[in-house]
């Protein structure tokens, strides 16, 4: 066997492990980053019904929409809207470290 293969294997061993503490969680908690790359592993795991957005107000909607399955039927959303606001960075060529907030006309 080559190193390859052995990681792979190595791997789904971690993913089914992974799976069977999700499955046999009642509450489970991560950030939507963390959603977004295990996605597939999470939410084949775990359909949620509930879904509890902290600090709303300061993310995209997109992201909100990717931390739902088809099973959600409650979407809990808290956060003050004048406190943070969401992040966009669009950047082309040589920018570096931009930060503009949904909504602002000018952008850093």
């Amino acid at each position: 066997m080559c190193y390859g293969q052995v990681r792979q294997q190595l791997d789904g061993l971690h993913d089914r492990e992974k799976e069977a503490v999700l499955k046999k969680a009642r509450i489970i908690g991560c950030t939507t980053t963390g959603l977004a790359a295990q996605k597939a592993m999470i939410m084949g795991a775990v359909q949620p019904g509930i879904v509890v957005v902290e600090e709303a107000a300061e993310l995209l909607e997109t992201h909100v929409l990717t931390s739902m399955s088809q099973q959600t039927q409650h979407l809990v959303m808290i956060g003050d809207h004048k406190q943070l606001r969401p992040k966009v960075c669009v950047c082309f060529g040589g920018c570096q470290g931009c930060r503009a907030a949904v909504g602002d006309e000018h952008t850093p």
